[in-house]
């Protein structure tokens, strides 16, 4: 029979390694504790070189893109596709692009004093199509997490085997085992040869 069982979780150390051994791996699966003692690595890094000007902003930028194989990988080990990661980008992005073109416009139109109907009603409008856009995307982020949270799927799926649950070998009493046990004498160990009585030698 065939049997799955849990590996232990990985430790700090364990985990790094994991993850820089495969730093631009997008296909496979990465379990939990993999994931996050690495995401825990990148946020305290972050934290540590925001103060430094320029060279913080490159080395959070670099750690930040080698975050997105592990984000796919993990999404894998719960069966889900990578591209849960690729929309919650890509909204960010335009979120991020569509309110600099807005603020852009308003403030051009608050310095040339164009005061209108039309444009309190822009003002309006873009106001509102941002904060539902923000409650969109904490809606969505907060499904994520969660998606992140989830064990490993036991199985194999379709982008690879478990990285936690591996088959264990267990192996079943055969017929033939049994009725060699059961031939033995009583009081004898099997395996054993029984000692003649020592007047039989004599």
């Amino acid at each position: 029979m065939k049997e799955l069982t849990a590996l232990p979780q990985l430790e700090f150390d364990e985990a790094i390694s994991a993850a820089w051994k495969k730093l631009a791996q997008f296909n496979g699966r990465s379990r939990r504790s993999e994931y996050w003692w690495t995401k825990l690595a990148v946020v305290v890094l972050n934290l540590v070189f925001m103060w430094m000007p320029l060279f913080g902003f490159v080395i959070n930028a670099m750690l930040n893109l080698a975050l997105i194989p592990i984000e796919f990988r993990r999404l894998h080990d719960t069966g889900r596709s990578g591209w849960w990661y690729g929309v919650n980008l890509i909204g960010a992005f335009v979120y991020a692009v569509t309110y600099v073109v807005l603020m852009g416009f308003a403030i051009w139109q608050s310095e040339n004093y164009v005061h209108t109907s039309s444009y309190d009603a822009f003002s309006i409008n873009a106001s509102i199509w941002l904060i539902l856009g923000l409650l969109i995307g904490i809606i969505y982020n907060i499904v994520y997490i969660v998606l992140l949270c989830q064990d490993s799927q036991e199985e194999e799926n379709k982008y690879g085997p478990s990285p936690k649950y591996v088959e264990k070998d267990t192996e079943e009493e055969t017929p033939e085992a049994q009725s060699v046990q059961g031939a033995a004498s009583p009081g004898i160990k099997t395996g054993t040869i029984p000692q003649e009585p020592i007047c039989n030698k004599i």
